[in-house]
């Protein structure tokens, strides 16, 4: 069977971007979110300590891979010992790979009063990502961390009905 080689153009990151990118990262975990900020899943592994940590992050643009992922374990310094994987992505290289199968919804089923900046903020606030026209996709790992993202959601926006659905892309 052949081997099937991709070319990489990714450039070593200089002292000033990795510390930009870690500041940031730091802040994301703090809870000081930023737009354009990245995305952070934390994945439980059943039967163990151990957690994977996926970062979903359109400033990973052009970073080598194991840059990012140093810098995830930079920013998980405290926690090193538990990360089993710290995998950086960005948006369009999550779903090329399949890594967002889970997309969440709004279903329009009944009418509800809300600001459309309301709906956006929350949409935010659950995780979601800026794409072009002002879209923000809703996309998750796993079912549960979807399920967990429309009880929120719906905390947020009283009367709102939200649905996961599997997203092939």
């Amino acid at each position: 069977m052949p081997v099937i080689r991709g070319r990489s153009s990714e450039k070593k990151l200089t002292d000033e971007q990795r510390g930009l990118l870690l500041s940031r990262l730091a802040d994301e975990r703090q809870g000081l979110s930023t737009q354009g900020g990245p995305v952070i899943f934390e994945i439980p592994l059943e039967q163990s300590d151990k957690l994977d940590v996926m970062v979903v992050w359109d400033a990973w643009q052009g970073v080598r891979s194991e840059d990012r992922t140093r810098l995830i374990q930079e920013a998980y310094r405290e926690q090193q010992d538990s990360l089993a994987l710290a995998l950086g992505v960005t948006y369009e290289e999550a779903i090329e790979q399949g890594l967002l199968p889970f997309r969440v919804r709004r279903r329009l089923t009944q009418q509800v009063d809300f600001r459309e900046e309301d709906l956006r903020s929350a949409c935010l606030s659950a995780g979601g990502f800026e794409r072009p026209y002002n879209v923000i996709e809703l996309r998750y790992p796993s079912r549960t961390l979807a399920e967990e993202t429309i009880r929120r959601l719906e905390e947020l926006l009283p009367g709102t009905e939200w649905a996961v659905s599997y997203a092939d892309v």
